[in-house]
């Protein structure tokens, strides 16, 4: 129960030393703001990403002509305008990343094959538009990470395979396309993490399994190792990596049947 009817339940208030007889420590939600007068784009999500007081979102807007990538900021205040930061072209899906010192990176494939990215620096000033690549094929996923150097990873259909690719920039410019995985099952569900040691590790999802590949500071990738099997649909996944505790976190949204959405 929420006994003083300020918004959090007494449990929650007792385990963080409130007084569950008082309103006045509550925390609550605000009310729902629409950052966007559009739908979104259809089979993509909003990417959020915080540093210090400012809250940073990320999200393709389907304007009336292209599917623009758009970036708003929130500073505790108030919500900036939205900002287009692509090209004037369709943009298919992106990743966001923050760094330590507060830079914010955003990758992007345009027109199903042209990878690119964009960096706002923590002063709060958006450089010009860099090109990673141009690819030849079709991209179904796109995922980066940018703990130490850029690394960016993404999945193409070439004729009924799926490539699952690797790119890095070391300190002045990218290094060669890896290829680090083909298969004739689609590749889904990418991450993409880092560690202290600058070893990467990368998990997909493959029918009813997740996997997880590694690539050693020398540049060799593991094979794929089965991480978890599944008993459902997964819709979607996400690795993190504690450099404080030097460990690996994945969870995944996971839709299994019956429930109650199947029930008539």
């Amino acid at each position: 129960p929420d006994t003083d009817l300020g918004g959090e339940l007494d449990g929650i208030e007792v385990r963080l030393n409130k007084n569950p007889l008082d309103p006045r420590d509550d925390q609550t939600w605000t009310a729902r703001y629409n950052l966007s007068n559009n739908s979104l784009k259809p089979s993509t999500y909003p990417q959020m990403l915080a540093y210090g007081n400012t809250a940073h979102v990320l999200y393709i807007d389907p304007g009336p002509s292209n599917d623009r990538l758009t970036y708003r900021e929130f500073n505790r205040k108030n919500w900036s305008t939205a900002s287009k930061i692509n090209h004037v072209t369709n943009v298919n899906m992106f990743s966001a990343q923050m760094t330590d010192s507060g830079d914010l990176y955003a990758f992007f494939v345009e027109n199903e094959t042209d990878i690119s990215y964009r960096r706002r620096a923590s002063t709060g000033t958006w450089d010009s538009i860099q090109s990673v690549e141009n690819r030849p094929n079709y991209i179904f996923y796109l995922n980066a990470n940018t703990r130490d150097l850029m690394k960016i990873i993404w999945v193409e259909l070439e004729g009924t395979n799926y490539n699952l690719y690797f790119k890095e920039r070391d300190k002045t410019s990218w290094q060669p396309t890896e290829l680090v995985l083909s298969s004739s099952l689609p590749i889904k569900s990418i991450n993409i993490e880092i560690d202290n040691t600058n070893k990467v590790y990368v998990t997909y999802h493959q029918q009813f399994t997740i996997y997880m590949i590694t690539r050693s500071i020398s540049g060799v990738w593991s094979a794929p190792m089965a991480v978890q099997g599944l008993y459902g649909i997964m819709e979607g996944s996400a690795l993190f990596y504690d450099q404080f505790t030097d460990r690996l976190y994945l969870a995944c949204l996971l839709y299994t049947s019956p429930s109650p959405r199947d029930r008539t």
